[in-house]
């Protein structure tokens, strides 16, 4: 994994990783450890906690489902189940329970998270307010990602131009690879 990625992933700004949902990755379950190891020399290694998968047949499809337009996310967050003992805006609530603090544990800072924790607790704010503000910050967190893609999407060539320059660069450090094998397993007798 880059460099970039897994600094983000230290401090809370990448929580979302996509992978092909290969043999292997169809092993993986919720609460399963996964360990990356740092690129360029895969020394640095670092372990991360699967807390939800998506499974879809296709990135686009995956892409949908994540990165709905802003009225869609608001409508799915705002029909999300909280605690279900919290009936009025003052009864105190539990967020260990509530699936909108578990989220907002995602996308919110540290301390909006624990203010959600505290004023639900304390009654002192309703659960459409939480909801809200966690609507509001799931869009805020997945805007640089959709306006990316909607950049490489009006952009194909500068996708392809990404991809060849990747397969030219990857079939450089191949050949280079199996010129070190085929020396060491000395097949190398028709080189000069």
């Amino acid at each position: 994994m880059a460099q970039t990625y897994t600094v983000r992933i230290k401090n809370g700004t990448k929580t979302i990783e996509f992978r092909l949902y290969d043999e292997k990755r169809q092993q993986i379950e919720v609460g399963d450890q996964i360990e990356f190891s740092k690129l360029p020399n895969l020394q640095e290694k670092l372990l991360v906690d699967v807390m939800e998968l998506y499974r879809e047949d296709s990135f686009e499809n995956l892409f949908r489902k994540l990165y709905n337009d802003e009225e869609e996310i608001t409508r799915k967050v705002m029909s999300a189940v909280t605690d279900p003992k919290r009936i009025k805006k003052d009864d105190l609530g539990n967020p260990d329970v509530c699936m909108v603090a578990y989220y907002h544990n995602l996308f919110s800072t540290k301390e909006e998270y624990e203010n959600v924790c505290i004023e639900c607790r304390e009654g002192s704010r309703g659960c459409a307010a939480c909801k809200k503000q966690l609507a509001h910050n799931i869009i805020e967190t997945l805007r640089p990602i959709r306006e990316k893609r909607k950049y490489y999407e009006d952009h194909p060539e500068i996708v392809d131009k990404i991809l060849m320059d990747g397969t030219a660069k990857a079939q450089k450090v191949a050949q280079e690879t199996m010129k070190k094998v085929k020396k060491a397993m000395k097949l190398d007798y028709f080189a000069h």
